[in-house]
């Protein structure tokens, strides 16, 4: 089974363009799209609930904005606790349609080649971003440069793009351990938190090139820059 796990704030209109890409490339009985929706003002609930018609769609509702950290949590705990099998497929990615859904494929045959973790890299030959500020290269290029010094790990080379595929082993085996504890950042900042307890079980990792379209996003970036930073920081002395 894979499960895709998609943390969405206020993305009704990226929904709309990104499901149908699921039920196009991928096979729909392999398939379920869990979409936590973080206490969204606009419609993404119904978007999603609609959606159900042409891919398997699992909504689950934060009452209020929480953050990514706990939407991420929350599609793990869910894919756990209905039976989630060591060679299942579990894949995080951003829910505003800048993650390329074709290369889910490449990924995938990844995890079947023996690979444990594959992350979507824009730091690997072939990588390109397109329409993203400067700011935010900057901020990615000092979190890569910073990490990699601090956390070396064979292969990681992008510590903090939330676009991966992990075999459903790590993911329970990092559950078991940390339980609610498992992601405790609820800004950007989590997604690197997730990625250093998953490595403590010594996975096989690869990296594949992102091509990240920020010019495809309908909304503004849900970002905050010294909020993110404050988060890294605090992780780097933990």
């Amino acid at each position: 089974m894979i499960y895709i796990i998609l943390p969405a704030y206020n993305e009704a209109a990226a929904l709309e363009k990104l499901i149908p890409k699921f039920s196009v490339l991928l096979p729909k009985t392999n398939v379920k799209v869990i979409v936590v929706n973080d206490g969204s003002t606009d419609n993404t609930s119904k978007v999603a609930a609609r959606m159900g018609s042409t891919i398997n769609i699992v909504l689950l509702e934060h009452k209020v904005n929480s953050g990514l950290g706990t939407a991420l949590l929350t599609g793990i705990k869910y894919v756990v606790n209905i039976g989630l099998e060591d060679n299942d497929v579990v894949c995080t990615m951003d829910a505003d349609d800048t993650h390329p859904v074709d290369s889910i494929t490449g990924m995938i045959e990844k995890v079947k080649s023996g690979y444990d973790i594959i992350i979507a890299s824009r730091y690997v030959p072939g990588a390109k971003l397109v329409g993203l500020a400067f700011y935010r290269r900057v901020l990615s290029l000092c979190a890569k440069i910073i990490l990699q010094l601090r956390y070396p790990y064979p292969g990681l080379r992008d510590y903090t793009c939330g676009y991966r595929v992990v075999r459903g082993e790590i993911i329970k085996k990092a559950f078991m351990k940390y339980g609610d504890k498992l992601v405790t950042e609820t800004n950007f900042a989590a997604t690197f938190e997730l990625l250093m307890k998953l490595l403590e079980f010594k996975p096989k990792l690869v990296e594949v090139p992102l091509v990240l379209r920020y010019d495809l996003k309908p909304g503004k970036s849900k970002l905050r820059l010294f909020k993110t930073l404050g988060g890294y920081v605090k992780l780097l002395f933990k």
